[in-house]
């Protein structure tokens, strides 16, 4: 068990809720012949200028909304009610709301509208609060007026998300810091790509959850760390139990404004959140969230144990979550469960960014990140052509042209190895070193030259110099549930002769990344057995056939026993074969993930692939390869598991 901190924010809708509309999603929604077109344009009173970003609501003859959207960069707006509106409820963030009438002819024709909103002098207002457990405070007053003005942006980010969905393409990472809490040390980037997505990011939890249980959570004896999104400010369930005043930080966002929240109560032994939402003046726009933990360890507090949430709003006006971290102590990135117990905690932090958003209509976003050129040459000096390289802990790869060009795009700022790939030993989730490092920075290219050598030469350099130079390798990789390798897993390998099992090697152990490997006494088409012992555990066998230079043997042992009628504590083995659906050949080298864990694997040539250790429930899982991300595709396939195996077939 885990006895650090861990945070997590997960990857679902973002704004689940509305502000202040009842609604259903527009694409649900037939239109009847009845229902006229609303078409028009949101004006600025004083300027005549088109306005961005405003909600458009259509109400029907009982107020209810019977259509809503969002006006395009120059102001204008095109909505298809599913009954005949009476009336348009308009709002934008730094505008006075306002509602005009819609002529009756709307029912059975087109309708053009052309309305003027005015702008507010300022977002301070004041506005009558009751919040009876809150101290009094004269600025109470002007941040409930704020978070007013607020409801009316996140609204517009709600029905933008709803109207028009974009392609988007995330990061996911967990960085790891040096002694100073300054310098990355070490991160995992992980890629996620939607063809349509309705948010960027956002909480796991609504506003009155973590009123009621707080930021943190014990998940079979991890300790989880939750953040919000700005919904959660607004829910008013989150209201109920916290405390909001003007921001007094404001020295360094000059054209901000922010509000400060605080727990009404607080109580002993529980983790909650201080910090602030804050709002451009300029833009008329929500731009991010800060915050800290309250009620953690002296120690992580003095790590900076916190987050923020970063809003970007596009010429549109739609507005993403671009960017989100949050940061605590935690056991080193990698580490088994029970080495964690012993770890000493380091400053880490899990975070997410948005790389790309493109819209149906072409429009498109692109975050400043990196970009890594890779000259890839064998150890011969020739051209690595075919040769596949990438960032060691993430999923940049690619594959080298004829001329040994490898180029790998949208890479997180931060330092990285490079590796080779080698379809051979990704089953065993090992790289290949190629002590060439890349630090990456916003928005340049770096170029480097990288030997790659193959899987058997980098094998049998492992071997040592009193190993024979030709003959079949065996290696294997022994690792929990969690995908972590198993030091000192004992091994002995046998081989089939004459009817009769013969010793080849006895008495090994597994190095420190559970890895093994035999290079002597096996040739290709024997049948070996590969017998481990973890500890004074019952031993695992396995029979193979060697059937190359190198054969690879993935083991996943299942080393913590769960607590006798713990919920959700039986894990299933998931095993299975991708195969492409003209013809049945099998995929290899075809990358699957599950969707919500750090969980995926590589098949092998034969297209069959294992994940270990997952709880069972349902799930997603995410098929890539080299094919489809040419075309921007992400082949999903639904799977229940359960008991102690599950195996799934995935047709591409």
């Amino acid at each position: 068990m885990r006895t650090f901190p861990v945070v997590r924010l997960a990857l679902l809708a973002l704004l689940a809720g509305t502000v202040g509309a009842s609604w259903r999603p527009l694409w649900a929604q037939p239109t009847p012949a009845t229902a006229g077109v609303l078409r028009g344009v949101v004006r600025d009173s004083a300027s005549g200028a088109g306005v961005p970003g405003a909600v458009v609501l259509a109400l029907g003859a009982r107020g209810d909304t019977v259509a809503r959207g969002v006006t395009r960069e120059d102001g204008r707006f095109a909505l298809a009610p599913r009954m005949p509106a009476q009336r348009l409820q308009l709002l934008r963030l730094g505008y006075r709301p306002r509602v005009v009438a819609v002529d009756g002819r709307a029912a059975a024709q087109e309708v053009a509208l052309e309305v003027a909103l005015v702008r507010l002098p300022t977002l301070l207002g004041r506005v009558q609060v009751n919040a009876a457990r809150c101290r009094a405070r004269p600025d109470r007053e002007e941040a409930a007026a704020l978070l007013e003005q607020a409801r009316a942006g996140l609204l517009a980010m709600q029905v933008a998300y709803e109207t028009s969905p974009a392609a988007v393409t995330r990061l996911a990472y967990l960085r790891q810091f040096a002694d100073d809490g300054r310098t990355v040390a070490r991160q995992q980037v992980r890629m996620d790509s939607g063809t349509a997505s309705t948010a960027s990011f956002g909480a796991s939890r609504t506003g009155a959850e973590f009123v009621r249980e707080g930021f943190l959570q014990q998940d079979r004896g991890e300790q989880v760390l939750f953040g919000p999104d700005a919904q959660v400010l607004l829910d008013p369930g989150f209201a109920a139990g916290y405390c909001f005043h003007r921001a007094t930080d404001e020295a360094a966002r000059p054209t901000e404004v922010g509000v400060a929240f605080e727990p009404a109560r607080r109580a002993a032994g529980r983790v909650d959140i201080e910090g602030a939402l804050w709002i451009d003046t300029l833009a008329r726009a929500v731009t991010g969230i800060t915050f800290r933990y309250a009620g953690v360890s002296e120690a992580a507090a003095r790590a900076g144990a916190g987050g923020a949430v970063r809003f970007r709003p596009m010429p549109s006006g739609v507005v993403l979550i671009d960017q989100w971290w949050l940061r605590t102590l935690g056991p080193p990135p990698g580490v088994t469960r029970r080495e964690a117990r012993r770890a000493t905690p380091v400053v880490t932090e899990v975070g997410g960014a948005l790389a790309r958003a493109v819209w149906p209509d072409g429009t498109r976003w692109e975050a400043p990140l990196g970009t890594v050129q890779l000259a890839v040459r064998t150890p011969a000096g020739a051209r690595g052509a075919g040769v596949t390289v990438g960032l060691r802990d993430s999923d940049y790869r690619a594959t080298a042209d004829v001329d040994g060009g490898a180029q790998l795009e949208r890479v997180l700022p931060g330092p990285y190895e490079v590796v080779v790939l080698d379809s051979l030993l990704d089953p065993l989730g090992v790289t290949i070193p190629t002590g060439v490092t890349a630090a990456v920075t916003p928005g340049d290219t770096v170029r480097l030259a990288v030997e790659a050598p193959s899987a058997e030469a980098f094998l049998r350099a492992a071997c040592g110099a009193g190993a024979p130079a030709r003959g079949a390798i065996l290696a294997a990789r022994v690792v929990d549930t969690e995908g972590n390798g198993l030091a000192g897993v004992t091994w002995a390998v046998r081989r089939s002769r004459g009817g009769s099992w013969v010793v080849v090697a006895e008495r090994g152990a597994t190095d420190r990344d559970g890895r093994l490997q035999l290079c002597d006494g096996v040739a290709e088409g024997d049948v070996v057995e590969l017998r481990l012992v973890q500890g004074h555990g019952a031993p695992e066998t396995i029979v193979q056939t060697v059937s190359g230079a190198v054969t690879a043997v993935p083991v996943v042992f299942h080393d913590d026993a769960p607590e006798a009628g713990a919920e959700g504590s039986e894990r299933t083995l998931l095993t299975g074969v991708v195969r492409e659906a003209d013809g049945g050949a099998p995929v290899a080298e075809a990358r699957l993930s599950l969707v919500g864990t750090l969980l995926e694997a590589v098949t092998d040539s034969t297209g069959s692939f294992l994940m270990g250790g997952i709880p069972r429930g349902d799930y997603q899982v995410e098929v890539r390869t080299a094919w489809l991300d040419s075309i921007g595709v992400v082949h999903r396939a639904g799977v229940r598991v359960s008991g102690e195996r599950r195996r799934m077939a995935v047709t591409l």
